[in-house]
């Protein structure tokens, strides 16, 4: 995804409690307390305490180690976030990474790859041409869309499991639809793929499939619909 940002007013570096009006950037880094008050547009946006942009976050490069929360939608060719990200918009890009931490948008969530290693929520859609969602805490979308998905429980999250009893941790969707789909501790009402795994802790009501069904046996499932 293109992501163009006009003529810049220079770099923005806000530390401690901050307020400032919104615009457009080359660098913006917060460390602290800071607030943007309207559209903000940059190349890169940098927040390692707790930040909020009143209005669209517009960024080359996001990179979220604090608590971000975004009034409008966020648009980043590349965003990473170790800590949490709130948008009460839509969210698109071209790569979404979530190495620890959460990821939560009211709208929409459309990237091009998403690798997530903690929790995501969408409102809406949640899509990507190669999703990796390897979770930790409880996840959920209206629905999944994607060429490719992969859906399982973190290294973390089993290893919790082993020394303290905990319910599953699972990822509720609608409907879960891609060309290759593998599932594992998934909720969902309808999965349609080309070839489709399902795998322990998932509760499918409906699965349809074109070329090839795996099953575990302790997966529940409805129904198994293969179509043409």
């Amino acid at each position: 995804m293109a992501v163009s940002v006009p003529a810049k007013q220079g770099n923005l570096r806000l530390v401690g409690e901050s307020v400032m009006n919104g615009g457009s950037f080359g660098r913006v880094s917060i460390v602290g307390e800071g607030k943007l008050i309207g559209r903000t547009e940059c190349d890169s946006f940098g927040c390692t305490g707790n930040s909020v942009v009143e209005g669209d976050l517009v960024a080359k490069k996001v990179r979220v180690m604090g608590e971000l929360k975004v009034d409008g939608d966020l648009k980043s060719r590349e965003a990473k976030v170790t800590g949490e990200i709130q948008v009460k918009g839509s969210a698109q890009g071209d790569s979404l990474n979530v190495p620890g931490g959460s990821f939560s948008v009211e709208g929409d969530c459309e990237f091009e790859e998403m690798t997530v290693k903690g929790m995501i929520r969408a409102g809406g859609l949640l899509s990507a041409d190669r999703m990796e969602l390897r979770l930790f805490g409880g996840s959920s979308a209206s629905e999944i869309g994607g060429g490719h998905i992969l859906i399982k429980q973190s290294k973390a999250m089993k290893l919790k499991k082993m020394f303290a009893a905990h319910p599953n941790e699972v990822i509720k969707a609608g409907t879960i639809e891609g060309d290759v789909i593998e599932l594992e501790n998934t909720m969902a009402d309808v999965v349609r793929g080309n070839r489709v795994s399902i795998g322990l802790g998932c509760e499918i009501g409906r699965v349809e499939y074109r070329g090839e069904l795996k099953l575990d046996r302790r997966a529940k499932v409805g129904e198994q619909i293969r179509i043409q």
